[in-house]
C-alpha cells in the first residue's frame, strides 16, 4: 500500500520577497563596487569660495559686536575677528592661486581691520572698512 503526500505548494509571497532581497542583494553590492563619488567640484576657486563666506559671515559678527554698546557683545568681537583671520589663512592659498592680486588686497584690508582693533581705534574708524571689505568679498563671490 503506498502513502499519498500530498505535494505542498510554494507560498508566491515568499518566492516574490526572495527575489526582491536578491534585488537588493545584488544593487547593493554593484553600488559598493562603484567606488565613492565625489562630493563635489574642489577647485582652488571653489575653495577659496567657500573659505571666503566664512570670513564674511565673521566679520559681519565682528562688526555688530565691536558696534555695541554692551560690554558682553563687544567682548564676542575679538573671537570673531580670529575666526575671520584663520578662515582667511585657509583660503588665501587657493584664494592666490585664483586671483594673486584679490588675496593681497583682501589680505591687507584684514590686516588693516586687525591692526586698527588692536589700537582699540573707535567702531566709526574701524566698521566701515570692515563693510568695504565684506562688500568687496561679495564682489568677488558673485563673479563667474
Amino acid at each position: 500500500m503506498a502513502v499519498y503526500r500530498e505535494k505542498r505548494r510554494t507560498n508566491p509571497l515568499l518566492i516574490i520577497g526572495a527575489v526582491v532581497l536578491a534585488l537588493l542583494l545584488l544593487g547593493g553590492i554593484a553600488l559598493a563596487l562603484s567606488g565613492p563619488k565625489p562630493a563635489g567640484e574642489t577647485t582652488p576657486r571653489v575653495r577659496a569660495q567657500v573659505g571666503l563666506r566664512t570670513v564674511s559671515d565673521d566679520l559681519d559678527l565682528f562688526a555688530i559686536a565691536y558696534a555695541a554698546k554692551d560690554p558682553a557683545q563687544i567682548a564676542g568681537a575679538a573671537p570673531a575677528l580670529t575666526r575671520a583671520r584663520a578662515a582667511f589663512d585657509r583660503a588665501q592659498p587657493d584664494l592666490a592661486i585664483t586671483d594673486l592680486a584679490t588675496a593681497q588686497t583682501f589680505a591687507a584690508a584684514l590686516g588693516a581691520i586687525e591692526s586698527r582693533t588692536a589700537a582699540k581705534a573707535a567702531p566709526g574708524d574701524v566698521v566701515p572698512v570692515v563693510q568695504q571689505l565684506r562688500a568687496d568679498i561679495r564682489t568677488w563671490l558673485a563673479q563667474p
